[in-house]
């Protein structure tokens, strides 16, 4: 759900489903910053798996569209 909510950030279904989430974390105690750590994990897992693979764009990529979701979704 992650990636799907990375790959369109500004759809309907992504944008509710993360502020929904959000809610449902902050019932659990989660705060916003321990919540939304969980994409940036995403991201450092996927490069530690891209190796070398992993650009400078890539990074940039990932970055704007995290921040994206999380600016979109608060």
């Amino acid at each position: 759900m992650v990636i799907d909510c990375l790959m369109n950030p500004a759809g309907p279904y992504q944008l509710n489903l993360v502020r929904a989430e959000r809610v449902n974390h902050d019932g659990f105690g989660t705060p916003n910053d321990v919540f939304d750590r969980f994409f940036w994990i995403v991201r450092d897992v996927c490069r530690e798996r891209a190796g070398a693979s992993w650009t400078a764009e890539t990074e940039a990529a990932w970055t704007g569209q995290i921040q994206r979701v999380l600016d979109a979704s608060t």
